[in-house]
């Protein structure tokens, strides 16, 4: 006999799935560094792994999104940043007003879309491609902040796109600008905020 899955729950999206792994991978880097702002400028090996994970994560759902939107009269394998900035305009200025902070013992907060607000450039993607091209020039730059800008990219993306599996979001009473996102095996995950108008 077939058990059909409840049709009011929504498999996660493999994008969620990634940006789990991505987490849980970025926490297990912190037995070795502290995730405090003193050390933003942290970079090593594990790094420069999340960094290239997170970024391609993090262009491929945008290079999907933009296709699927149709946003962009290109071919998709000829998409790059300015086209993925186009998600910015879909969305409202959305992804480029919310910053992200993560629960560590020391909060942390990051902005990575902000760059979207006046141009396509956002300063942790140029440093994914400087690092990706020159790693041995540029290693310096796959440090724990762009780490952590990289993998907050990624997570604003998934939710404005609502791949984050519905029952995954809750409002926190105080105040519902902010949010926590979590998943059954990983809480807290992240809290967000929305910048004002």
């Amino acid at each position: 006999m077939k058990i059909e899955a409840p049709k009011t729950i929504k498999s996660p999206s493999i994008y969620w799935s990634s940006f789990k792994l991505l987490y849980d991978d970025l926490e297990d880097s912190f037995r070795f560094v502290n995730p405090t702002e003193n050390h933003f400028t942290v970079y090593s090996l594990r790094f420069y792994e999340l960094l290239i994970r997170a970024s391609t994560e993090f262009e491929s759902i945008c290079k999907d999104k933009v296709e699927e939107f149709g946003l962009s009269t290109k071919k998709s394998r000829d998409y790059n940043i300015e086209d993925y900035y186009l998600l910015n305009a879909h969305f409202a200025g959305k992804p480029g007003r919310i910053s992200i902070g993560y629960i560590f013992s020391e909060p942390l907060f990051v902005t990575p879309l902000e760059g979207w607000n006046s141009s396509h450039s956002l300063d942790w993607y140029t440093s994914y491609n400087s690092v990706k091209h020159n790693r041995v020039k540029d290693f310096h730059l796959a440090s724990l902040e762009n780490v952590l800008k990289s993998i907050a990219a990624l997570f604003i993306i998934i939710e404005c796109c609502e791949l984050c599996p519905r029952g995954h979001f809750s409002y926190l009473e105080a105040n519902e600008n902010y949010g926590k996102i979590s998943s059954n095996d990983v809480w807290p995950v992240v809290m967000r905020k929305d910048y004002e108008q």
